[in-house]
Parts: structure tokens; sequence; C-alpha cells
């Protein structure tokens, strides 16, 4: 037989103290209890047994062992409107025995709902760390895309500026050569009009070239 769990036990030694029986007593059939004013017990008896002084947390601690909160006997509530009344099958005054066989309800339901999140959580997490990995790659083959994007740019750049820098050649050496001013010009009869044509190309156009 397993031994009864610490709430039990300070549960019972609560009931048992004669000091305390102005905060929590046993009703007068032995089977439930009271607690007279839920405020002054949470504050001055709590303390003494738990960690705590919240009476909504020992409240959730009675429903964990099943507990019911049933309607107050009113031989014992002594008058007092904020009185509660708590009672389970197996918790009766004098019969400490039966504590071993009050079992906590939520342990497995706990254990099932804390696996449950457990694997909820896991899945979210791997579904997460999928999509980072592929956020990842995708990030990577951006990248990929954008040196060679840049580095064509950079050739297409580096060919225009030789094109203009070649054109700029040409245009250069054309113009020393066929300026308005240049020998060559002077030669075949260029002028600053296209379409005068001079004695010598007139010459040329009627004679053979040594006549001219």
């Amino acid at each position: 037989m397993s031994a009864p769990s610490s709430f039990l036990e300070k549960l019972l030694n609560m009931l048992d103290d004669h000091k305390t029986e102005d905060q929590i007593a046993w009703a007068a059939d032995g089977a439930s209890f009271h607690i007279f004013n839920p405020e002054s017990f949470a504050k001055n008896i709590l303390p003494r047994y738990f960690r705590h002084n919240k009476f909504a947390s020992f409240v959730r601690q009675l429903n964990m062992y099943n507990f019911s909160k049933i309607p107050v006997d009113n031989a014992t509530a002594r008058g007092n409107d904020s009185t509660v009344r708590f009672m389970n099958r197996l918790f009766v005054r004098g019969r400490p025995h039966l504590l071993s066989e009050m079992k906590r309800k939520s342990g497995s339901v706990t254990s099932h709902e804390s696996t449950a999140t457990s694997e909820s959580l896991n899945v979210a997490i791997e579904r997460l760390s999928k999509t980072q990995s592929d956020n990842a790659h995708k990030l990577h083959l951006y990248e990929n895309e954008k040196d060679c994007l840049t580095l064509e740019v950079q050739k297409l750049g580096a060919a225009s500026y030789q094109q203009d820098k070649t054109i700029s050649q040409i245009m250069t050496f054309l113009s020393s050569v066929y300026g308005p001013n240049s020998e060559n010009n002077q030669i075949l009869g260029m002028n600053d009009d296209p379409y005068r044509i001079s004695p010598r190309q007139e010459c040329l156009m009627l004679n053979s070239y040594e006549q001219c």
C-alpha cells in the first residue's frame, strides 16, 4: 500500500489541530469539513503548511483528489456566509488509513496532456526548422543569382566602356585624317559643303587621273 500524499496528510493535520478549529473543522457527520472564512484561512493557516497563501490553489489541490464542494451544514457554519464545505468518500474523520487509497486524478491526465503537448511542440519545432532551412536555401540561391547578375552587369559595363573607348579612338583618328583642315581633305577636295564638287573632283570625273 502506497503512502498518502503530503497534501492529504497536511489537510488531516489541519483538521486535527484544535488551534485551527475557528478556521477549518470537521462537519458533524465526520465525512466532510468546513472552511469558515476562506480569506482568513488563506492568510493565516495555509502558510503554516504550504509555500503559498492562495485559497484558489488550495481548492485546485482538493479537486485533484476528487474532493467535491457540497452545501454547507448550517449547524456547523457558525452563521458565516463565506463558509464552504468539501467532502470525499475516502476522507473521513478517524480513518486515516483510507488516505492511501486517494489518488491524484490529474496524474495520468497531466501525463497524457504533457506528452501531447511535447509531441505538438516537437512537430512545431520540426516545421519551423524545415521552414528555416528552406528559407536559408532560397536565400543562398538568391545571393548566388545576385552575384551572377552583378558579375554580368560588370562585364557588360566593361564591354560598353571598351566599345566607347574604341569608338572614341576611331572618331579621333577619322577626325585627324578627314578633318576640315587636313591634307587629305585638300587633296580630295573635301570642304565644309559635302555637296560641293571641287575643280579637281570635276576633272577626275571627266578625265583620267594623269590629266588632272
